[in-house]
């Protein structure tokens, strides 16, 4: 038998599922944008590769920017949860640990995605 959802879980699943899914799809967005561009700017037609390099940047930073907030309001769940949540099975705190975790997770791979292009321009070719 289904138990109907109450409204105070009806509210703040969304900031959840933010929280939850931010971070991957944050990353997702960086690896397949950054990825397409670099090859669409190195390739042998390729007009201006140096103007591909800063959207390359800006979507790297529009994609932390969104995870750092997942994680930020995964935590002001679970810290709204923390001794009086009353979801089924405690899917509330459960889910705001998730986002937390993941969003850690996440910022650390957007990271790690972004780092090389400081410092390494996308259409060297190895000697």
């Amino acid at each position: 038998m289904a138990t109907q959802v109450t409204k105070s879980e009806a509210r703040g699943s969304g900031w959840l599922w933010f929280g939850v899914l931010g971070g991957p799809v944050g990353w997702s967005i960086q690896t397949l944008i950054g990825s397409e561009l670099d090859e669409i700017a190195c390739s042998p037609g390729a007009s201006a590769p140096g103007v591909v390099e800063p959207v390359v940047l800006a979507v790297s930073a529009v994609c932390f920017a969104i995870t750092i907030l997942a994680g930020v309001m995964s935590w002001r769940c679970l810290r709204a949860a923390s001794g009086r949540d009353d979801t089924n099975g405690r899917r509330a705190s459960w889910m705001a640990r998730a986002g937390v975790l993941t969003s850690i997770f996440f910022v650390i791979a957007i990271f790690q995605g972004f780092l090389p292009s400081l410092f390494l321009s996308s259409c060297q070719v190895g000697a």
